[in-house]
């Protein structure tokens, strides 16, 4: 799994990209909200797009995006 910070600035919000397998071995990109709580929050999930495949590691034995 790679995760990263992405601060929206404009709007104030913090959120995290996270990149996983799905229960297939499909690649999926999610975005998490963390409230000051540590509650998280996921407000986008899909299929992984090209532009994280060099982000993928091959060698966990999951699909290509």
């Amino acid at each position: 799994m790679f995760m990263d910070d992405d601060a929206d600035a404009e709007a104030g919000i913090d959120t995290v990209v996270a990149l996983g397998p799905d229960r297939a071995g499909l690649p999926l990109e999610l975005a998490l909200v963390v409230g000051d709580d540590g509650d998280v929050v996921v407000v986008h999930a899909m299929g992984m797009r090209a532009n994280y495949a060099h982000l993928w590691p091959r060698s966990e034995g999951g699909r290509e995006p």
